[in-house]
C-alpha cells in the first residue's frame, strides 16, 4: 500500500486501524510512504493542528490485491 500525501506535506502522523494494538507512528518527508497492511479500515491522523485535512479525513480502506495508492 501506497500511502501518497499532499505536495510538500512533512511531519508526523499517526496510523490508526486493524491489527495495532496501539497506532504507528510515520515521519512522513514529502515522499510516498510504503506500507505492508492486511485487510481493514485504517485512518491516517497528523501530529499537527495546522496540518491541511486529508482527503476522506483521512480514512482509507484496504482490500485483498494490494498495490493500491491512497491519495491524501
Amino acid at each position: 500500500m501506497t500511502l501518497r500525501f499532499p505536495p510538500g506535506f512533512r511531519g508526523g502522523v499517526e496510523l490508526r486501524g486493524r491489527g495495532f494494538d496501539e497506532p504507528r507512528r510515520l515521519d512522513i518527508d514529502g515522499a510516498d510512504h510504503v506500507a505492508s497492511l492486511v485487510p481493514g479500515l485504517y485512518k491516517v491522523v497528523a501530529d499537527s493542528l495546522t496540518a491541511p485535512e486529508f482527503t476522506d479525513g483521512g480514512f482509507f480502506e484496504v482490500v485483498t490485491g494490494g498495490g493500491s495508492v491512497v491519495q491524501f
